[in-house]
């Protein structure tokens, strides 16, 4: 069975043997019993209410939860090993800090923040030190310039991203209170269509990267089905913003873009 992004995505056998080199990645670590359960009261209690960040918060941790699921299954009937554990607390804490300045504590990030913070808290509720820097790594690859690299790496960044090429409904949904989100956070007054413009330029981050994961989930004219499914929820929430089905130049500029990577072909690790 092929498996693309826009069938949730799942690691290639090709990708599979890429990583075989760090198989090690994939073999979970002894814990302490209960760890997963102290960890979600912690972070739980950590996350930012829907009033300050209306999609970084808690809910959206729990649908990253659920869009994980198919992935990893089909993950694991291809013969990929899945360290779901490390997966799943990477998944728990990835946005944790969102809401903290990270540049007045030296970070570049806010996914180095998070980060560096799962990490000392997995060590203080008892987790190896292998598991804590696994799972720190995982974080780092939902860094929208950051190139995943093993599957749990590849796994939370298809799931992160899996409103992208879903539904309109889900996409246009996520991508107002993302605008909510910006102007309750220091930008009270940028208009939804400027939200748009910024966003469809900060998008091209994650779709100039090849992210298709099997040889087989390509259209007719050997494009990225997954591509093809951003770019058209791209198209109707320009049209929607701006009141008009005539492309702009960044649409244009963006089409051309995509249509590079679209017709790369399949990465073989």
């Amino acid at each position: 069975m092929e498996i693309s992004p826009s069938q949730h995505g799942a690691p290639t056998r090709s990708q599979q043997d890429s990583t075989r080199g760090e198989a090690r990645l994939s073999k979970p670590t002894y814990l302490p019993e209960d760890l997963t359960a102290e960890l979600e009261i912690r972070v739980r209690a950590l996350y930012a209410d829907k009033s300050v960040l209306p999609q970084h918060n808690f809910e959206h941790v729990l649908q990253v939860r659920e869009a994980v699921k198919p992935l990893i299954e089909r993950c694991e009937k291809a013969g990929i090993p899945i360290d779901r554990v490390a997966l799943d607390h990477a998944i728990l804490l990835h946005d944790l800090l969102y809401a903290v300045d990270h540049q007045k504590l030296g970070f570049e990030s806010k996914e180095a923040l998070s980060a560096d913070y799962a990490e000392k808290l997995l060590l203080e509720l008892g987790a190896p030190l292998e598991h804590a820097r696994k799972v720190k790594e995982i974080i780092l690859a939902t860094h929208h310039q950051k190139e995943p690299q093993t599957p749990e790496e590849i796994l939370i960044r298809a799931a992160d991203l899996s409103n992208l090429a879903g539904d309109y409904k889900s996409f246009r949904a996520t991508t107002h209170r993302l605008h909510e989100e910006s102007r309750i956070n220091g930008n009270a007054g940028i208009s939804f269509q400027e939200f748009v413009v910024r966003s469809y330029r900060f998008l091209s981050f994650f779709t100039a990267s090849q992210l298709e994961l099997t040889d087989g989930a390509r259209t007719s004219d050997g494009k990225s089905e997954w591509h093809e499914n951003v770019f058209s929820n791209l198209q109707r929430l320009h049209a929607e913003a701006f009141g008009t089905e005539e492309q702009s130049v960044l649409v244009i500029v963006g089409r051309e873009a995509l249509d590079r990577v679209m017709l790369e072909p399949p990465r073989a690790g």
